[in-house]
Protein backbone atom coordinates (compact mmCIF):
# COMPACT_ATOMS: atom_id res chain seq x y z
CA UNK A 1 0.00 0.00 0.00
CA UNK A 2 1.41 3.39 -1.02
CA UNK A 3 1.58 6.20 1.50
CA UNK A 4 -0.89 8.12 -0.64
CA UNK A 5 -3.38 5.24 -0.30
CA UNK A 6 -3.27 5.32 3.48
CA UNK A 7 -6.27 6.90 5.16
CA UNK A 8 -5.92 9.99 7.32
CA UNK A 9 -6.16 9.70 11.08
CA UNK A 10 -7.43 11.79 13.92
CA UNK A 11 -6.60 11.34 17.56
CA UNK A 12 -9.62 10.92 19.82
CA UNK A 13 -8.15 13.08 22.60
CA UNK A 14 -7.78 16.01 20.16
CA UNK A 15 -11.32 15.59 18.84
CA UNK A 16 -12.76 15.51 22.37
CA UNK A 17 -10.67 18.52 23.43
CA UNK A 18 -12.49 20.60 20.78
CA UNK A 19 -15.88 19.88 22.36
CA UNK A 20 -17.59 21.89 25.12
CA UNK A 21 -17.07 20.29 28.53
CA UNK A 22 -20.72 19.25 28.83
CA UNK A 23 -20.47 17.19 25.61
CA UNK A 24 -17.18 15.34 26.15
CA UNK A 25 -18.39 12.37 28.16
CA UNK A 26 -21.46 11.79 25.95
CA UNK A 27 -19.33 12.02 22.80
CA UNK A 28 -16.86 9.49 24.19
CA UNK A 29 -19.64 7.04 25.09
CA UNK A 30 -21.16 7.38 21.61
CA UNK A 31 -17.70 7.02 20.02
CA UNK A 32 -17.05 3.67 21.74
CA UNK A 33 -20.50 2.43 20.71
CA UNK A 34 -19.91 3.50 17.08
CA UNK A 35 -16.57 1.62 17.01
CA UNK A 36 -18.20 -1.45 18.60
CA UNK A 37 -20.99 -1.69 16.01
CA UNK A 38 -18.74 -0.81 13.06
CA UNK A 39 -20.03 2.65 12.15
CA UNK A 40 -16.49 4.05 12.39
CA UNK A 41 -12.97 2.58 12.55
CA UNK A 42 -10.46 3.29 15.32
CA UNK A 43 -7.54 1.64 17.11
CA UNK A 44 -6.40 2.09 20.71
CA UNK A 45 -2.91 3.54 21.15
CA UNK A 46 -0.38 3.61 23.98
CA UNK A 47 -1.31 7.03 25.39
CA UNK A 48 -4.11 8.07 27.71
CA UNK A 49 -6.01 11.32 28.16
CA UNK A 50 -8.38 12.94 30.62
CA UNK A 51 -11.50 15.02 30.18
CA UNK A 52 -12.44 14.77 33.81
CA UNK A 53 -10.07 14.71 36.76
CA UNK A 54 -11.42 11.42 38.06
CA UNK A 55 -10.36 9.04 35.28
CA UNK A 56 -7.85 8.40 32.48
CA UNK A 57 -9.05 7.07 29.14
CA UNK A 58 -7.23 5.12 26.45
CA UNK A 59 -6.57 7.29 23.43
CA UNK A 60 -7.46 6.12 19.92
CA UNK A 61 -6.44 6.79 16.35
CA UNK A 62 -9.59 7.27 14.33
CA UNK A 63 -9.70 6.53 10.61
CA UNK A 64 -10.63 9.94 9.24
CA UNK A 65 -12.82 8.94 6.32
CA UNK A 66 -16.23 10.00 5.07
CA UNK A 67 -17.96 7.61 7.49
CA UNK A 68 -16.26 9.22 10.48
CA UNK A 69 -16.94 12.74 9.17
CA UNK A 70 -20.65 11.96 8.79
CA UNK A 71 -20.83 10.28 12.21
CA UNK A 72 -18.89 13.10 13.91
CA UNK A 73 -21.10 15.79 12.34
CA UNK A 74 -24.31 13.95 13.28
CA UNK A 75 -23.12 13.27 16.86
CA UNK A 76 -22.10 16.88 17.50
CA UNK A 77 -25.45 18.11 16.18
CA UNK A 78 -27.34 15.66 18.38
CA UNK A 79 -25.48 16.87 21.47
CA UNK A 80 -26.38 20.48 20.63
CA UNK A 81 -30.01 19.44 20.06
CA UNK A 82 -30.03 17.62 23.40
CA UNK A 83 -29.00 20.82 25.19
CA UNK A 84 -31.52 22.86 23.22
CA UNK A 85 -34.29 20.37 23.97
CA UNK A 86 -33.55 20.50 27.70
CA UNK A 87 -33.70 24.29 27.64
CA UNK A 88 -36.98 24.31 25.70
CA UNK A 89 -38.63 21.43 27.55
CA UNK A 90 -39.01 19.16 24.51
CA UNK A 91 -37.10 16.15 23.21
CA UNK A 92 -38.18 16.80 19.64
CA UNK A 93 -36.24 19.89 18.59
CA UNK A 94 -34.70 19.66 15.11
CA UNK A 95 -32.21 21.67 13.10
CA UNK A 96 -33.68 24.03 10.55
CA UNK A 97 -31.17 22.89 7.89
CA UNK A 98 -32.25 19.25 8.40
CA UNK A 99 -35.87 20.20 7.76
CA UNK A 100 -34.96 22.24 4.67
CA UNK A 101 -32.71 19.59 3.13
CA UNK A 102 -35.29 16.83 3.68
CA UNK A 103 -33.35 14.71 6.17
CA UNK A 104 -36.21 14.97 8.70
CA UNK A 105 -39.50 13.11 8.21
CA UNK A 106 -41.70 16.16 8.81
CA UNK A 107 -45.04 14.34 9.13
CA UNK A 108 -43.63 11.86 11.63
CA UNK A 109 -41.88 14.58 13.64
CA UNK A 110 -44.97 16.81 13.73
CA UNK A 111 -47.15 13.94 14.96
CA UNK A 112 -44.64 13.08 17.69
CA UNK A 113 -44.57 16.74 18.74
CA UNK A 114 -48.39 16.86 18.91
CA UNK A 115 -48.41 13.79 21.16
CA UNK A 116 -45.84 15.41 23.43
CA UNK A 117 -47.89 18.63 23.66
CA UNK A 118 -51.06 16.69 24.52
CA UNK A 119 -49.21 14.71 27.17
CA UNK A 120 -47.77 17.89 28.70
CA UNK A 121 -51.22 19.52 28.73
CA UNK A 122 -52.84 16.54 30.49
CA UNK A 123 -50.02 16.48 33.05
CA UNK A 124 -50.48 20.20 33.69
CA UNK A 125 -54.21 19.68 34.39
CA UNK A 126 -53.39 17.12 37.08
CA UNK A 127 -50.99 19.37 38.96
CA UNK A 128 -52.53 21.48 41.76
CA UNK A 129 -52.38 25.18 41.01
CA UNK A 130 -49.83 27.15 42.98
CA UNK A 131 -51.16 29.91 45.23
CA UNK A 132 -51.32 33.32 43.64
CA UNK A 133 -48.48 35.24 45.27
CA UNK A 134 -50.03 38.56 44.29
CA UNK A 135 -53.01 37.97 46.58
CA UNK A 136 -53.15 41.09 48.79
CA UNK A 137 -53.93 38.97 51.84
CA UNK A 138 -50.70 36.98 51.46
CA UNK A 139 -48.34 39.80 50.50
CA UNK A 140 -46.85 41.95 53.23
CA UNK A 141 -44.27 44.63 52.76
CA UNK A 142 -41.10 44.77 54.85
CA UNK A 143 -42.47 47.78 56.75
CA UNK A 144 -45.72 45.94 57.56
CA UNK A 145 -43.78 42.89 58.68
CA UNK A 146 -41.61 45.02 61.00
CA UNK A 147 -44.73 46.76 62.33
CA UNK A 148 -46.34 43.39 63.11
CA UNK A 149 -43.22 42.24 64.99
CA UNK A 150 -43.18 45.44 67.07
CA UNK A 151 -46.89 45.10 67.81
CA UNK A 152 -46.48 41.49 68.94
CA UNK A 153 -43.47 42.35 71.09
CA UNK A 154 -45.42 45.10 72.93
CA UNK A 155 -48.31 42.71 73.66
CA UNK A 156 -46.06 40.23 75.46
CA UNK A 157 -46.16 40.55 79.25
CA UNK A 158 -42.72 40.38 80.82
CA UNK A 159 -44.30 39.80 84.29
CA UNK A 160 -44.01 36.03 83.82
CA UNK A 161 -40.30 36.26 83.31
CA UNK A 162 -39.30 38.97 85.80
CA UNK A 163 -41.58 38.15 88.75
CA UNK A 164 -41.63 34.81 90.56
CA UNK A 165 -44.88 32.97 90.40
CA UNK A 166 -46.95 33.06 93.60
CA UNK A 167 -48.71 29.93 94.67
CA UNK A 168 -52.44 30.09 94.13
CA UNK A 169 -54.67 29.20 97.12
CA UNK A 170 -55.55 25.53 97.04
CA UNK A 171 -59.15 24.52 97.24
CA UNK A 172 -60.07 21.08 98.42
CA UNK A 173 -62.52 20.23 95.67
CA UNK A 174 -63.43 16.69 96.82
CA UNK A 175 -64.44 17.96 100.29
CA UNK A 176 -66.60 20.69 98.78
CA UNK A 177 -68.29 18.14 96.61
CA UNK A 178 -68.84 15.93 99.62
CA UNK A 179 -70.41 18.81 101.52
CA UNK A 180 -72.75 19.76 98.70
CA UNK A 181 -73.75 16.18 98.03
CA UNK A 182 -74.35 15.32 101.68
CA UNK A 183 -76.03 18.50 102.89
CA UNK A 184 -79.25 16.54 103.53
CA UNK A 185 -77.37 13.89 105.51
CA UNK A 186 -76.31 15.45 108.87
CA UNK A 187 -73.87 12.63 109.77
CA UNK A 188 -71.94 12.97 106.50
CA UNK A 189 -71.91 16.76 106.86
CA UNK A 190 -70.40 16.53 110.31
CA UNK A 191 -67.84 13.98 109.09
CA UNK A 192 -66.91 16.33 106.25
CA UNK A 193 -66.40 19.22 108.70
CA UNK A 194 -64.18 17.15 110.98
CA UNK A 195 -62.09 15.97 108.04
CA UNK A 196 -61.55 19.64 107.04
CA UNK A 197 -60.46 20.65 110.50
CA UNK A 198 -58.00 17.74 110.74
CA UNK A 199 -56.02 19.22 107.86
Amino acid sequence: MNKSDQPGFKQLSEVIAELPEGHRRSYHVKFKEAVRIGDIDALPIETTFEYSASRKHVDHLIVDDSRFEAWDHRTRKNLVLRDSARAKGTNLAVFKEDVLNGSVDIAKQVEAYRRELRKNKSNAKRKPKAKDLTDPIQVTTAAQSEEQKTSLASKKTPARVSQPETAAPQVDIPNLQTETKTASDPVSSVAGIFSNTDQ
